[in-house]
């Protein structure tokens, strides 16, 4: 065994020993969820201790000592690994790491009975820990030394090992752990017989119940039913049925809080296995009562439902012992045959219980000669180690050669590259000059331009007021003169009643042309109003555009048919979106106005006819407005959404309709449209926009938009 190295025992991180010191007393304590969590994270800190093969090789051996410890028994291939991190000890290893291996090794060979083996490896446990400071460490060795004591039938030599520390130990977890070791192995040696016998079986009481106040005051439920267990067993071997029973039901309380039943079964098994213990301790206070047929029925059930279980774990052991209980009950009542086989059974366990013992003796032999072999492979591939150590030496002299020389290299490199650097930070300031100058190049277009889409809005208001404002003023011209005739006539006395009447007429006439000039002024005005959409907010909601549209058809219905055309629907369900319904009812009615006033023109179709789809698409939805009237000139389709572009100039029509249809699109819906149109075969307008429309910058009011007048575009 060669000596652990006494190098790289300061952890750059507090935190790791901390946690592998929690995790190897969670294990010691039976909290398998607590230990399982403090290894997560001990593996995580590993990489990054001072020595990490120590680290890492301690974080695998309390990692299979859980696991060990978790399992109904211990396998083979546990024997194997634990074996294999035994190889692993050697003087490059820190000595709290190989005492941690050793101790796992040791408790795996106790589980399996073997105490030789398990001695052994305790003993070089306790030889790497002695002069540390590590007094923790040594307690777990002490216990889990112990314990293998225990499984090994040595028990008095457990009781010396154990009665210091139970005297000693200020810690009530470890402290009631250490109890309940000594409580069982006082236990067995009552159990034994002999002169002694009762004073055992005081002393196991007392150490359990022991066991029990510290599990009462600190311990966990575990601690708490695994001491009911003890006590109950104890009293009802010692004829203090009362005791038991009392005991009994503290058992049952505890075993659904320490096991919960659940859903996915997961904790059936270990529920079973407690359940041995309470049919055991049944059968024990039926014998006590001296109802001896339900005692023989109790120990031939456990012995029926475990007997497959691992001869070495702690139902194995059960089952010696109901065997040899139901071999003594059934002497004692008299039941030969009953004893006969009872007898026959207890054989059977006990050989097959050195069966597995031989065979485990026979594959560790196996293993050891192995394990030696793997020594000598270990201590030459330390001596080439070695070697290529000196060989590395060598080479990083070499390497550290050709650093020096990159090192120059890099200066002159660094050298060029600050040089280059300056040059590209003169190039990024003459583009920053560059972009500028273009930038104030391009607000000045957009200056200019804004200049003349104003100048082209100005002299289209300019120009549709000048007729309806000229007619006003020649309709006022008119009555100013012809009232300063009929005072001129009326002064001179020569007005007739026909003149008279003439005048007014001439009056009433001309205050009607100003009439529907300021009319048509003020329709005018009204338009211009709805190029600007913010001036007409509306709330935003949820809305179901099909039944909007339907309700916006019916008022079309009447106008439509009036000038012989027929309005259809073809509406698909949509669902609701989140929009503005008003805006969209302005696209609709100023579409379909669109269509009667300019698409269906002498001469008309077969059957004029105005069609609305709606339809649901992968992006949002789909309006189509389609009329199979005679289209728009080719010339004309790009130009239709510019304001104030109509042919129908003279007939009240100002241009504005598929511009405010437009922005209302683009700017309230979020929407685009699109126009399909051939001379003369009929025109489709569609708009396409998303079932959630684009939140608007400014607040928006609370009442909805006035219905827009409806203008014409159409040639």
């Amino acid at each position: 065994m060669s000596a652990p190295s006494d190098h790289a025992t300061a952890s750059p991180d507090p935190a790791f020993p901390a946690l592998l010191a929690q995790a190897r007393r969670c294990i010691l304590v039976n909290r398998s969820a607590d230990a399982w969590r403090c290894l997560g994270l001990c593996q995580g800190l590993a990489p990054a201790q001072a020595d990490v093969a120590s680290a890492q090789l301690a974080v695998q051996a309390l990692d299979l000592r859980l696991r060990a410890s978790a399992a109904p028994s211990v396998s083979l291939d546990c024997v194997a690994e634990a074996q294999r991190l035994d190889t692993l000890a050697n003087a490059g290893l820190t000595a709290s790491t190989c005492a941690e291996i050793a101790i796992t090794l040791g408790e795996v060979f106790g589980r399996l009975g073997l105490e030789e083996p398990a001695l052994s490896a305790f003993g070089r446990a306790r030889a790497w820990l002695r002069g540390g400071h590590d007094a923790e460490a040594l307690v777990v060795l002490d216990v889990s030394a112990a314990n293998a004591l225990l499984r090994c039938g040595l028990q008095r030599e457990a009781i010396e090992l154990l009665q210091p520390l139970a005297e000693t130990l200020a810690d009530a977890e470890l402290r009631l752990l250490v109890c309940s070791q000594l409580g069982s192995a006082h236990y067995f040696l009552a159990e034994a017989g002999g002169a002694d016998a009762a004073a055992h079986r005081d002393a196991s009481l007392h150490w359990h119940a022991r066991s029990r106040l510290d599990a009462e005051a600190s311990g966990p439920p575990y601690a708490r039913y695994r001491a009911a267990v003890n006590l109950a067993i104890g009293h009802a071997r010692r004829g203090d049925i009362a005791l038991a029973r009392q005991h009994l039901q503290q058992m049952r309380g505890l075993l659904d809080l320490v096991w919960p039943p659940r859903a996915d079964g997961g904790s059936e098994r270990a529920r079973d296995e407690q359940r041995s213990w309470t049919a055991f301790v049944e059968a024990l206070i039926a014998l006590g009562e001296g109802r001896r047929d339900a005692a023989i029925r109790g120990f031939q059930t456990i012995l029926a439902e475990f007997r497959d279980v691992g001869i070495n774990s702690y139902l194995g052991m059960l089952q010696l012992r109901v065997a040899e209980l139901l071999v003594s009950t059934a002497h004692q009542a008299g039941l030969d045959k009953l004893a006969y086989q009872a007898q026959l059974e207890l054989q059977a366990l006990q050989e097959r219980r050195n069966r597995q013992r031989q065979e485990l003796s026979s594959r560790l032999l196996a293993d050891a000669l192995t394990l030696s072999q793997l020594r000598v492979q270990n201590d030459l591939l330390q001596q080439h180690g070695n070697e290529l150590q000196a060989a590395l030496a060598q080479r990083h002299q070499e390497l550290t050669l050709t650093l020096d020389q990159l090192r120059a290299e890099v200066s002159i490199r660094q050298a060029t590259e600050a040089a280059l650097q300056q040059a590209h930070d003169e190039l990024e300031r003459r583009v920053r000059e560059r972009s500028a100058e273009l930038h104030q190049t391009l607000q000045a277009l957009a200056h200019q331009e804004r200049q003349a889409a104003m100048a082209h809005i100005v002299v289209g208001v300019a120009h549709e007021l000048n007729t309806p404002l000229g007619n006003a003023l020649l309709a006022l011209s008119t009555e100013a003169d012809a009232t300063a005739e009929l005072r001129r006539r009326l002064a001179d006395g020569q007005l007739k009643r026909a003149e008279l009447h003439e005048f007014l007429a001439l009056l009433d006439n001309s205050h009607l042309l100003g009439h529907k000039a300021l009319t048509r002024a003020a329709d005018l005005v009204q338009r211009f109003k709805e190029l600007s959409i913010e001036q007409m907010p509306e709330p935003r909601r949820r809305f179901d555009p099909r039944r909007q549209i339907e309700q916006a058809l019916q008022r079309w219905h009447g106008s439509a048919g009036a000038r012989g055309v027929t309005l259809r629907a073809l509406l698909q369900p949509v669902g609701k979106v989140d929009g503005y319904p008003g805006a969209l009812l302005r696209i609709l009615d100023q579409l379909i106005d669109n269509a009667l006033t300019h698409a269906f023109e002498p001469p008309l179709p077969a059957a004029p006819a105005i069609e609305v789809r709606l339809a649901r698409e992968a992006e949002g939805l789909e309006l189509c407005v389609q009329d199979n009237g005679r289209g728009i000139a080719s010339e004309l389709r790009e130009q239709v959404f510019t304001p104030f572009m109509t042919t129908a100039r003279g007939h009240g029509h100002a241009g504005l309709g598929l511009h405010v249809v437009q922005v209302l699109a683009q700017q309230q819906l979020g929407g685009r449209l699109g126009i399909e149109a051939a001379w003369p075969s009929g025109t489709c307008v569609r708009l396409h926009f998303p079932a959630e429309a684009p939140t608007r910058a400014q607040p928006e009011a609370s009442r909805a938009p006035a219905p827009a007048a409806p203008s014409g575009t159409r040639p």
